[in-house]
């Protein structure tokens, strides 16, 4: 009986590894800005993001940490007699972040430490993965560049990044 159970445990899928966490500076050019948190209990450090943490751009609500980012975008072209053609497309995608930084204090004591740090690495890792997927569809507006003419090559990086920013509004 021993030997069956070891055998249909052996015989079992392996897991599925975990994604790893996705991480800010897993981004190019990322600029990242620090507030300061102090406190000795999570509940003094619960009031001290309340005083110092940014707000929400849109709603003004205080927010724990943020993210947010914006596409600078160019084409370059050749123009032969009337013809115009986009020859390449340039889309430099800025990425930023606002999130808590927690000052050290010797007397905060090591489990609110951990937690603390297990409560960043949760914020960090719901900012990259925003910033990331933004990110990941900049060839899109590149694509749109080239698919475009001399004449509309802003309006349709304009719309390409409008695009990005509803799909990723709607998840």
């Amino acid at each position: 009986m021993l030997i069956l159970l070891a055998l249909a445990a052996a015989l079992q899928p392996a897991p599925a590894p975990a994604a790893p966490t996705p991480k800010l500076s897993d981004l190019p050019n990322v600029a990242v800005t620090y507030y300061d948190v102090t406190g000795e209990t999570v509940r003094q450090i619960q009031e001290s993001m309340q005083d110092n943490a940014p707000r929400d751009l849109a709603t003004g609500q205080i927010v724990s940490s943020r993210a947010s980012w914006t596409v600078s975008t160019g084409a370059e072209w050749q123009k032969t007699g009337d013809q115009c053609k986009i020859t390449n497309a340039k889309v430099v995608f800025q990425p930023s972040a606002v999130m808590p930084h927690l000052v050290p204090n010797w007397k905060t004591p090591a489990a609110v430490v951990t937690q603390w740090n297990g409560f960043e690495a949760k914020l960090e890792a719901k900012q990259a993965a925003q910033l990331l997927q933004a990110y990941d569809h900049m060839d899109d507006v590149r694509q749109a560049i080239l698919a475009s003419s001399c004449a509309n090559w802003q309006a349709a990086a304009n719309s390409a990044v409008d695009k990005v920013r509803a799909q990723l509004a709607a998840h």
